[in-house]
């Protein structure tokens, strides 16, 4: 594959993870009701917006990972094969 192709494959691949992003109601949600609450109305928004919307990856992950986690273990307790 050539590099003009491969940037158009990963330019495609980067505005659709962007619009599937965008309209993610989680994603919305913490945006407009969460986010805000950290931002000092007397400082550079712009800035604390980006270090804020930089971060919402890592909030994503870990609390996919954690809802992981948990169906894990009530899945084990739920799902037990019985002993008899």
């Amino acid at each position: 594959m050539n590099t003009i192709s491969s940037n158009k494959d990963l330019f495609g691949l980067v505005r659709q993870e962007f619009t599937l992003a965008a309209g993610n109601p989680k994603a919305i949600l913490i945006f407009t009701a969460f986010l805000p609450q950290f931002v000092e109305p007397n400082s550079n928004m712009d800035l604390q917006f980006f270090i804020l919307g930089d971060s919402l990856p890592g909030i994503r992950d870990g609390s996919d990972i954690n809802l992981r986690r948990y169906w894990s273990l009530l899945e084990a307790l739920v799902f037990q094969p019985s002993n008899g």
